[in-house]
């Protein structure tokens, strides 16, 4: 990632967010201690965010790692489903956005544990944004709860071990 970034010329940071212990895995609640943890990082904050399975690399280096104005899904022609979309409204894998719209959805939904839903979710807190100004209070950023085990800030990364146990 590092190498197709700096030929972007843009600022970055990567942060790897682990989930501790043997709860079934939250994506959600892993991406929201991201958005989280990371604003406590850099002074003033981030702007931009694209939230990023692990294990999907970009292959083409026009794929510009930015915010537009509108929140994008980067990941919709992937090479493990024959680069096409397994349905119409997936936001899942890589999506970029901004930090006032991930706040003004409250961020992801903290209660999708296991796999998938969330993204569908995201989806579909952003469409309804579109269509009036209901924001979500009570699930996401807001509601948010998790124990920061441990950070190691590397020299090309940050790793967050937290405990996202349904109890913290």
């Amino acid at each position: 990632m590092h190498p197709f970034l700096m030929k972007q010329q843009i600022e970055y940071g990567i942060f790897i967010v682990e989930q501790e212990g043997n709860s079934e895995f939250n994506r959600a609640k892993l991406m929201n201690v991201g958005f989280a943890e990371s604003q406590k990082q850099k002074a003033g904050g981030w702007q931009c965010f694209i939230f990023h399975d692990i294990d999907l690399l970009p292959l083409d280096s026009r794929n510009l790692y930015s915010c537009p104005k509108q929140p994008r899904h980067m990941s919709a022609s992937i090479d493990k489903l024959n680069f096409k979309l397994p349905y119409e409204d997936i936001f899942g894998g890589v999506s970029a956005m901004t930090l006032e719209q991930f706040t003004k959805v409250n961020g992801f939904s903290n209660k999708y544990w296991g796999w998938g839903g969330e993204d569908d979710d995201m989806f579909y807190r952003y469409q309804l944004l579109s269509q009036t100004s209901k924001t979500f209070h009570a699930d996401g950023l807001s509601s948010l709860e998790y124990e920061v085990v441990e950070v190691v800030q590397y020299h090309l990364y940050t790793h967050i071990l937290v405990n996202i146990d349904e109890r913290s």
